[in-house]
């Protein structure tokens, strides 16, 4: 026979033969039984000094309880993952920022601006939640103990205390390796602090009385998820600003494929068309179709403003939000050059003269 069942025998055996819940607890402490071992039992019945003793109702979980804590797991999870990505990126970008000119750059940018997106949605989904989940078990006590609850509440636990755990033995790990910096360091309170919290809401809720402290922690919590949204967007731009800048990648990736449309012909006598029309373009580069990202006008030519200087010269410009962000783009070819000038907005470049 079981512990549990045994305990249980004799706490039902104990109440009808009279004694009291205080009696039978001093009992069973003094036989040294686990005091929450005691209390799951005494919970079982009422306390109310009658025999045979009230058995108390039992909580009773339905497939809405199920998928609301599955949910409620899910959007803990998917806050506090992406909370901690946003923070090591921010972290990363104040000690060491990416070129805003760099492939990187623009692949960290759209990295954060995803995790941005979940958490914008995924923290008020979980504050919701867990507002719901209070209230129905302060309406309904007896739901505090439920196996689905305490398991919801038990994985969180668990999944916080491993990375806790991880985290400290990677910062020992790196103090002696030589490789601790500020930037690290900072990281690692991130992580660790996200970890205790989480393990300091999940301790209240396993709690047998209603916890003092999460309320605060879930306020501090939220705070730090405003705070942590802002900084974010200060440091990606604004939504307009963002599309400012594609616009401008877009035009400049327009004006760098006519640019290498131009430097196509193999021989030095070849002389630039004197428009930039779809068939001008096909006829000088051997039948070249090239797509665009700014929309063609009446003619089907891009609307940029392509200028031939001599028979091998020219510019093609655009206008940009801020050319200077696309500083330092320059590129050779075998028949000549173009770089990109950023006080112009313009791609300048030749083709060899004719020998």
């Amino acid at each position: 026979m079981s512990n549990t069942k045994l305990l249980s025998q004799y706490v039902e055996g104990a109440l009808n033969a009279g004694l009291s819940h205080s009696q039978v607890r001093a009992h069973l402490e003094a036989a040294d039984w686990p005091a929450d071992a005691i209390e799951d039992a005494l919970g079982e019945w009422a306390e109310i000094d009658v025999i045979p003793p009230v058995p108390r109702a039992r909580a009773v979980f339905s497939v809405l309880d199920l998928f609301t804590y599955l949910a409620l797991l899910v959007m803990l999870a998917l806050t506090a993952f992406y909370m901690i990505s946003l923070s090591l990126g921010l972290i990363e970008y104040a000690f060491d920022p990416p070129s805003a000119s760099s492939w990187q750059s623009d692949h960290l940018a759209s990295s954060a601006r995803w995790a941005l997106a979940i958490i914008v949605v995924a923290a008020p989904i979980y504050g919701l939640l867990v507002r719901w989940t209070d209230r129905d078990v302060m309406r309904n006590p007896v739901k505090r103990t439920a196996g689905v609850r305490r398991f919801a509440i038990g994985l969180t636990m668990l999944i916080s205390a491993a990375v806790f755990v991880g985290d400290l033995v990677f910062v020992v790990y790196s103090f002696l390796q030589g490789d601790v910096t500020i930037a690290f360091l900072l990281k690692a309170l991130v992580v660790a602090a996200v970890a205790l919290a989480l393990l300091a809401i999940g301790r209240e809720d396993l709690s047998a009385q209603r916890g003092r402290f999460k309320r605060p922690l879930l306020w501090a919590g939220a705070g730090a998820t405003v705070l942590l949204i802002i900084l974010t967007v200060l440091a990606l731009g604004s939504p307009r600003e963002v599309r400012s800048a594609q616009q401008d990648r877009e035009a400049y990736d327009d004006l760098t494929r006519i640019a290498v449309a131009l430097q196509c012909p193999d021989e030095g006598s070849a002389v630039l068309p004197e428009t930039l029309t779809p068939a001008a373009l096909a006829q000088f580069c051997d039948g070249v179709r090239l797509r665009f990202a700014a929309e063609p006008d009446a003619g089907g030519a891009p609307p940029y403003a392509y200028t031939r200087i001599g028979e091998t010269g020219f510019t093609l410009c655009s206008e940009f939000g801020d050319a200077a962000a696309l500083e330092g783009r320059r590129t050779w070819t075998p028949d000549g050059f173009w770089f990109f000038n950023t006080a112009t907005g313009c791609v300048e470049g030749s083709i060899r003269a004719a020998q």
